[in-house]
């Protein structure tokens, strides 16, 4: 029963043309192509290497996400120092140089 199985798979011109098609696309393939090919087939081939490649996958976009956030948080800081610098001078100067340009300013 097995073998007659086999023997019919091998006479169906269906199964032995799309073998064969599979196999020319494969071979035309450069070779980043079937290098990604085969480390996807090996990804998706174990529930282990799913479950890896997810979890991996994830603590990458959070990694990303907390750089970007930490970033924008510094920034935001940096210019809020700089607006709140700026504003306190130019207190400074409004409060204790306003004389006008009378020649006396240090005083």
């Amino acid at each position: 029963m097995r073998y007659s199985t086999q023997y019919e798979e091998r006479l169906d011109p269906f199964s032995s043309f799309s073998k064969r098609e599979r196999q020319r696309r494969y071979l035309n393939l450069s070779p980043w192509d079937k290098a990604t090919l085969s480390l996807g087939r090996g990804i998706l081939s174990s529930k282990t290497a799913r479950t890896i490649a997810f979890f991996y996958t994830l603590f990458l976009h959070c990694l990303v996400f907390l750089v970007l956030y930490k970033t924008a948080w510094s920034e935001s800081v940096g210019r809020d120092c700089a607006a709140f610098c700026a504003k306190k001078y130019s207190d400074h100067l409004h409060h204790f140089h306003e004389d006008g340009g009378n020649g006396d300013m240090w005083q």
